[in-house]
């Protein structure tokens, strides 16, 4: 499949991670570099033990002053997670930037949201967390919608009311494989079927129901 040749040549690209990891805290950017310091902790422990006194700790200052820009925790982890949804976006956004056809199109930006799974799984579930976020945002919806529209964009979608099955079968297998590998259930397969030149193979499948 043509598409899927393209795939396999991208699948080595390797972008370098803006916003990933601790930054040094400057007066005046307390703010991210709170969330870089939640990202921090959820990639160490998880995302059930972020707290706004753990994240100030982290960047050496009060809890008194985090409050100033969080007003509890459920602030902070919406604002970490719109963050990780807009990050995710871009991951999915540069991949199809040189797509030329909508099948082609639908294998890159998949590609883009399996990429981001694999490399920062905390990130990834994190924007799907939706017992400890706002869902009601106005950020987060946007960024969520964001990624809606990527994911949809190379399937055959009549209009935002009617969601065709093919479509639905797109966006849950894509989904699905990326939640599968950020939580770590591929873990006992040979490491080709989980590599990301493997998850890229099963999207490429996905492209008969694109027809």
């Amino acid at each position: 499949m043509k598409g899927y040749k393209l795939v396999k040549k991208n699948v080595t690209r390797v972008y370098m991670k803006k916003d990933v990891g601790k930054k040094p805290y400057h007066h005046g950017d307390a703010r991210a570099s709170l969330l870089n310091a939640v990202e921090d902790i959820v990639r160490e422990d998880g995302i059930e033990t972020v707290t706004i006194r753990a994240a100030a700790k982290a960047i050496g200052v009060s809890h008194a002053a985090a409050f100033r820009h969080f007003a509890d925790k459920q602030a902070l982890l919406t604002a970490f997670a719109t963050r990780c949804a807009n990050q995710l976006a871009e991951y999915m956004a540069r991949e199809a930037k040189d797509a030329v056809d909508p099948r082609t199109a639908f294998y890159q930006v998949g590609l883009g949201y399996l990429r981001f799974a694999l490399e920062r799984p905390g990130a990834f579930q994190a924007v799907f967390r939706d017992a400890l976020l706002d869902t009601d945002d106005p950020n987060y919806r946007t960024a969520m919608n964001r990624l809606e529209s990527l994911l949809l964009g190379g399937t055959q979608r009549a209009n935002k009311e009617e969601l065709p099955p093919t479509a639905l079968l797109a966006w849950g297998a894509t989904h699905g494989l990326a939640t599968l590998a950020a939580d770590g259930a591929l873990n006992n397969l040979p490491p080709a079927s989980r590599s990301l030149e493997g998850l890229a193979a099963a999207i490429a499948l996905l492209g008969k129901a694109l027809d």
